[in-house]
């Protein structure tokens, strides 16, 4: 088989597959608009939404330039009661945000039943521990 021609069929492939995952993705988001909604829910009372920015090469917070600096945390493998200890040595070491994804395999071991509130899984402890130690959260889904 012709070398080139097997690259090139693998990259239509991967092509194809990205896009058929992106609207997979979009349509999620579009149909389960109404767990989006609930999912706001765990996060009352949560701190203020910040306005962040990106003016040329700069992130702007609240209008002034913003250095992150960050670093990860999963907060679904670390004990709960380690989670306060762990974002203060991040603060100490001079992190102002920490990161960390959200597992859907384990917060919706079911299909439609979502677990937030169990040990491991409790996020909007987690993101209100990271805000009381003065943590901005990069939250990824």
């Amino acid at each position: 088989m012709d070398t080139g021609r097997f690259f090139f069929r693998r990259r239509v492939k991967l092509r194809v597959i990205m896009v058929l995952a992106l609207l997979v993705l979009i349509s999620i988001l579009v149909y389960e608009g109404s767990f989006l909604n609930s999912f706001h829910l765990y996060l009352k009372g949560a701190p203020k939404q910040h306005n962040l920015r990106i003016e040329g090469k700069h992130f702007l917070l609240e209008g002034s330039h913003h250095i992150i600096q960050s670093g990860s945390l999963h907060y679904f493998r670390v004990h709960p009661s380690h989670w306060s200890d762990r974002l203060s040595k991040m603060r100490a070491l001079g992190l102002n945000t920490v990161d960390t994804f959200v597992p859907w395999n384990l917060h919706e071991p079911n299909y439609r039943e979502f677990d937030f509130g169990s040990d491991y899984l409790n996020l909007s402890s987690f993101l209100e521990l990271a805000h009381s130690h003065g943590l901005h959260v990069i939250l990824r889904p």
